[in-house]
């Protein structure tokens, strides 16, 4: 089995991008059930709102420095880049946000085996959609829609305690491997990947890994598999 540790946020832009890659890589290897993806909490801005103050765009100006049209054109590649791998970045909606509750719950999702879904559904709510993951109304709707127990979900979110160990144990994991940006994807606790790479670099690297553990990647079979072919009885024509 290949165990892969996946470092994210919600708000990180290569980190959607990148965990696509991964998808699509392992998928085109042919390890599906023999790939673990455990999604770990990270994040990016610990100090953003949890009100709708500002615009992704103009936290990004205060925080680089640049203004907000040199931001835009900055986001346009990794729009281009999202857009090629199916999915839809919308920036002009989209507002800074504070990401911890949408974690909370993210341990509770992998908990009951909807881990998966969820973390594909928070981040196409962010960035197609422009949710804000601090109103908990939003963030127990879309938990409904991967059915998570909507009200196990908003008493995690009236217990700000609830969870919170999980998360800060996540990050204390990556502090201890020295992370310092996200996404970073581990591999049976042995190979790194950080960054937005391209699904190529996936590719090897799973590559790599299931012939360590002494997996067979699965192949496609193109043609009409009983014709043409000779065995110990003899030719199938």
């Amino acid at each position: 089995m290949i165990k892969i540790k996946a470092w994210t946020d919600y708000v990180c832009q290569f980190c959607y991008i990148a965990k696509r890659e991964l998808e699509n890589a392992i998928k085109e290897s042919g390890l599906e059930d023999q790939v673990e993806i455990e999604y770990k909490a990270y994040e990016l801005v610990p100090d953003a709102p949890s009100k709708p103050t500002i615009t992704t765009i103009e936290g990004l100006s205060h925080r680089t420095g640049k203004s907000k049209e040199e931001v835009r054109d900055m986001l346009q590649g990794t729009i281009e880049r999202a857009k090629g791998l199916g999915l839809e970045y919308n920036y002009d909606n989209m507002m800074w946000q504070k990401t911890l509750n949408a974690h909370r719950v993210a341990k509770f999702a992998h908990e009951v085996g909807k881990e998966r879904e969820y973390q594909e559904r928070i981040f196409h709510a962010v960035f197609t959609e422009n949710k804000f993951l601090p109103d908990n109304e939003q963030l127990i709707s879309l938990a409904r829609e991967v059915d998570l127990d909507v009200n196990i979900v908003r008493t995690i979110l009236e217990d700000h305690n609830a969870y919170l160990d999980e998360v800060e144990a996540d990050k204390a994991e990556a502090m201890a491997l020295r992370i310092t940006g996200v996404p970073f994807f581990l591999f049976n606790d042995k190979y790194a990947v950080t960054g937005g790479q391209p699904g190529e670099v996936f590719r090897n690297v799973l590559k790599k890994v299931a012939e360590e553990v002494g997996i067979t990647p699965k192949y496609e079979t193109f043609g009409e598999i009983n014709e043409g072919v000779c065995g110990p009885d003899g030719c199938l024509i």
